[in-house]
C-alpha cells in the first residue's frame, strides 16, 4: 500500500462526537471545581480555527504541482510551528 492511498475519513458523526467528548470534560472540570473550564474551552475553539486555517492551506498545497512554491510554503510553516514551539 503506498502512503498517498491512506485516506482518514472524518465524518460528522465523529466531529460531534469529539465536541460531545469536550463538552463533558468541561462539565466535569468545572463540577469539581478545578478552574480548567475556561482554558479547555478556549484552547478547544482555538484547535478548531487553527486545523481549519491549516487545513484550507494544506488544500491549497496539495493541489500545486511545482515544488518551489511547495517547499515554500512547507517552509514557512514550519518556522510558524518552531516559534510556536520556542516562545512557550
Amino acid at each position: 500500500m503506498i502512503i498517498s492511498e491512506i485516506i482518514i475519513s472524518l465524518s460528522n458523526q465523529r466531529i460531534f462526537l469529539a465536541c460531545v467528548l469536550v463538552i463533558v470534560l468541561a462539565l466535569t472540570t468545572w463540577r469539581a471545581n478545578l478552574r480548567l473550564t475556561k482554558p479547555l474551552l478556549i484552547a478547544s475553539f482555538r484547535l478548531i480555527i487553527q486545523l481549519s486555517l491549516v487545513g484550507l492551506i494544506l488544500e491549497y498545497v496539495f493541489e500545486i504541482n511545482n515544488l518551489l512554491p511547495v517547499a515554500l510554503i512547507a517552509m514557512v510553516m514550519l518556522l510558524v510551528a518552531g516559534r510556536e514551539v520556542s516562545v512557550r
